[in-house]
């Protein structure tokens, strides 16, 4: 290929071509057989170096976090709030050469390991991250939210309770999942006597055992499991007690041009319902 090149070059260079047998002086052509050496060598290198506009692959992971991702939902390998983003958002940069990929077989990682991936260039985005103060020192957030989550309180269906404030959990054993934003909430709280569960859907099985009065936890996650298991009429969720978003979050090696391509794509998808679609999915 590069003898191609310097072969193309040579016959830009030069107005004259020397026969293979000696002559007393060399001969001028006319420009026909220049032409016709160029395009035969320079459809050679075209062919050889591919396709002009190369795609932009965006690596990403999954979270193992009800329903953002769900590992084996059923009929597909994986699904979810953010998986079905992910998805639309190929669909729709399909023309322009991005696409968002992620690791065949198991794609779910620690989330540790996805933020501390995210900040040194292995992952290019994640979706479905809340902002903070130390998060917005190191990543580029879309300038559109995906979806708003709230933070809320279960109780069993008959329990007296009425949310106002953080002190009306006095007195009251309030279950959470650890390692969740919610926890770390009531860990900062000393008054308040607090329990652990592993997973969400083992915090709804012991509030509805009576192994604790409360559940805090988001809402995206506990309609899911509710409608899931068929709990509707056994547990109730009361008002928003703190509400945040979820963007996406760019490594900031991701050029600007493509954080804004997938920022209008998201706009587009809040605008035609697309968005309101996917959430209604799971709620």
């Amino acid at each position: 290929m590069y003898l191609c090149y310097y072969f193309l070059i040579t016959l830009l260079r030069s107005d004259t071509v020397t026969p293979v047998i000696a002559a007393p002086t060399p001969v001028r052509r006319k420009g026909g057989i220049r032409i016709l050496g160029i395009s035969i060598l320079l459809s050679t290198v075209l062919f050889h170096a591919g396709p002009a506009v190369s795609e932009t692959l965006l690596k990403t992971a999954f979270q193992e976090s009800t329903p953002k991702f769900i590992e084996n939902p059923g009929r597909d390998s994986h699904g979810g709030i953010c998986c079905d983003i992910i998805i639309e958002l190929n669909r729709r940069l399909k023309n322009k050469a991005v696409r968002i990929t992620y690791p065949e077989g198991n794609p779910f990682l620690p989330w540790q390991r996805t933020q501390a991936y995210l900040e040194n260039g292995k992952l290019d985005i994640v979706v479905g991250m809340a902002k903070n103060r130390r998060r917005l020192q190191h990543y580029f957030f879309s300038e559109e939210p995906l979806y708003t989550v709230r933070s809320v309180l279960a109780r069993r269906a008959g329990y007296p309770f009425r949310y106002h404030s953080f002190a009306d959990l006095k007195n009251r054993l309030v279950i959470a999942v650890q390692g969740t934003k919610t926890a770390r909430m009531l860990l900062s709280t000393p008054e308040i006597k607090y329990t652990l569960a592993l997973s969400p859907t083992t915090a709804v099985q012991m509030l509805l055992a009576g192994r604790g009065d409360l559940l805090f936890y988001h809402d995206l996650g506990l309609a899911y499991i509710i409608k899931k298991n068929g709990w509707s009429d056994e547990v109730i969720l009361s008002r928003s007690v703190e509400e945040y978003d979820h963007f996406i979050a760019y490594s900031r090696r991701v050029p600007r041009p493509v954080r804004h391509m997938l920022d209008t794509e998201i706009r587009l998808m809040k605008q035609d319902g697309t968005m309101a679609t996917i959430l209604n999915r799971y709620r």
